[in-house]
């Protein structure tokens, strides 16, 4: 074995119900006020690791001059393979993300991506990870 591969990134773009995208523009959504919670266990936890490059498993990146915020789920998994995480951005405003992650003893690799038990991507698609979400 000569490598680890973890790839866990999701792209969502968040649009409101005319199209627009909301992580763009004077009141675009701010990864500040996104609080992320990883469940293990059955447990919601805080995530936040202040060793990464995003301690909060969140970034806001370009694709195609669109914005996306990129989340890294979970690597934590049950017995069947699927990890959750939860972003909350207000106090009554909570999404959860679930993923079917591939494991082995040096990868972990979403196949499926589920946001709000509706599934939105699978690697049949052949798609890249990407998503869009009317919030």
């Amino acid at each position: 074995m000569c490598c680890t591969i973890i790839d866990v990134g999701v792209a969502i773009k968040y649009v409101n119900e005319n199209g627009e995208n909301l992580l763009e523009g004077e009141n675009a959504l701010d990864i500040n006020d996104i609080t992320v919670y990883h469940k293990a266990d059955g447990e919601w936890q805080r995530y936040f690791e202040g060793n990464l490059d995003y301690p909060k498993g969140l970034a806001i990146i370009d694709i195609e001059n669109e914005k996306f915020l990129r989340v890294f789920v979970s690597e934590i998994t049950d017995e069947e393979s699927f990890s959750e995480t939860k972003l909350q951005f207000a106090e009554e405003d909570e999404d959860i993300i679930k993923a079917e992650v591939n494991k082995n003893e040096s990868s972990a690799i979403v196949t499926k991506v589920w946001y709000n038990n509706e599934l939105k991507w699978a690697t049949t698609d052949g798609t890249e990870r990407r998503l869009e979400v009317i919030k």
